[in-house]
């Protein structure tokens, strides 16, 4: 028995270097938010802001424009082939996504999840690309650091208005009108 349970335990990896394995788009209570994923725990204890740094990109020549909320873009340019709406995300590593040339930073604070390997950074725009630079030094729990930089380029997606009631509720006229 004793030799069985030893070598069925989980392989847990809190040990070991620190490594920054992702960065991605993702919903943290329900909002779009910057997310990095970690290979070892996060201390929720501590700011993050100090080691990591978000650009907001001004758009390039060629990225689909964001809509704003009252231009009909009910159009085949942001329909898919299925009639669904595009949702252009995407996540690159490359020199020339990465460089924060003209970008503008942004303040806000780093959340850590409640999966300790992922950090949050909400409070994003939808159709915007924001540069992340990640710096060397970051700590995680048991003393690990992280030991070089990373850059990622995010686009985060479009978002659909949506509107939701709490309850059927009721409509009102919206001029007088009298009833005969």
């Amino acid at each position: 028995y004793w030799h069985w349970s030893k070598r069925a335990a989980p392989d847990t990896n809190d040990t070991g270097e620190l490594v920054l394995v992702s960065a991605a788009e993702r919903a943290l209570d329900g909002q779009p938010a910057l997310a990095l994923t970690f290979s070892r725990p996060l201390d929720t204890r501590k700011s993050y802001d100090k080691h990591i740094e978000v650009f907001e990109m001004p758009p390039r020549p060629g990225d689909p424009k964001p809509r704003s909320g009252g231009e009909d873009q009910d159009d085949d340019s942001t329909r898919s082939t299925d009639g669904q709406a595009k949702k252009p995300s995407a996540v690159s590593s490359d020199d020339k996504d990465t460089d924060i040339a003209g970008g503008s930073a942004v303040r806000h604070a780093w959340v850590v999840g409640e999966n300790p390997r992922l950090l949050y950074f909400p409070h994003v725009k939808p159709e915007t690309r924001y540069v992340v630079h990640v710096k060397p030094g970051l700590p995680a729990t048991g003393g690990a650091d992280l030991k070089s930089e990373s850059r990622y380029s995010i686009r985060t997606a479009a978002i659909s208005p949506a509107y939701y009631f709490a309850s059927k509720g009721m409509v009102l006229p919206t001029r007088d009108r009298k009833s005969t």
